[in-house]
């Protein structure tokens, strides 16, 4: 009889722990999901696309420093090292169409691309941003094409897969992110004062950054020299 009410007991007991423990990892499960819900808003949140904005970066370079602004690098097509693999990919881009091997032939058979290494989507992992540094790639106002790669590696064979496409003469990294990418905002030059600013950030579907906006606006904007500048 004794032993009866032992096992009833014990039941009793670990049937109000499993209840105990049920509930509080629901408990945490809900927590867990308001933290990320509160995150990807705080993620998501855009600047306008107005020169009152650029001109409130223009005197603090602080503001942007919270963003690895990577390093500047050289390619070139001797070796056979990922660098040159980068440049050879890129150059494949750039000699696919009449205007860029019109470009090509101007400059010697050769593209001096300016590089920069950094990591967009922190995962530890630097892309690349390369502009072919050299008037015959670039208009009269500076606006130059930009190439962003990611480096990938698909069964043990290394490869520069493009993510980005963009035109401008300069290029600021927001502190915003979509799909784990920091946004993107170009200037492209249209005249002394008439600029085009372009806002991209990384699609899921096409793994690429896309344009999300776009505004003409009437100002000379020099601000982004204080984030990122791709012309000198």
């Amino acid at each position: 009889m004794n032993y009866w009410k032992i096992t009833r007991q014990q039941l009793k007991t670990t049937s109000m722990i499993r209840k105990i423990v049920t509930l509080l990892l629901l408990f945490l499960c809900i927590c867990l999901v308001s933290d990320l819900g509160a995150d990807s808003k705080k993620t998501v949140k855009k600047n306008k696309l107005t020169c009152e904005y650029f001109d409130s970066l223009k005197d603090d370079s602080g503001v942007c420093a919270h963003v690895n602004h990577g390093r500047e690098t050289t390619i070139s097509p001797e070796g056979k090292n990922k660098e040159s693999y980068l440049y050879k990919t890129a150059f494949k881009v750039f000699n696919s169409t009449p205007k860029g091997r019109e470009a090509i032939a101007e400059s010697g058979g050769v593209i001096p691309f300016k590089a920069w290494m950094i990591d967009l989507d922190e995962d530890g992992i630097e892309e690349a941003i390369l502009v072919p540094w050299n008037d015959n790639f670039c208009g009269a106002s500076g606006n130059c094409d930009i190439l962003i790669y990611k480096s990938k590696t698909l069964n043990k064979r290394f490869k520069w897969e493009l993510i980005g496409a963009m035109s401008g003469n300069m290029l600021h990294i927001e502190r915003s992110k979509n799909n784990q990418y920091y946004d993107i905002i170009t200037d492209r030059a249209m005249g002394a004062e008439d600029q085009i600013l372009t806002r991209y950030t990384m699609s899921l579907s096409s793994k690429r950054y896309q344009v999300v906006e776009q505004k003409e606006v009437y100002c000379r904007i020099k601000s982004l020299e204080s984030c990122f500048r791709v012309r000198r």
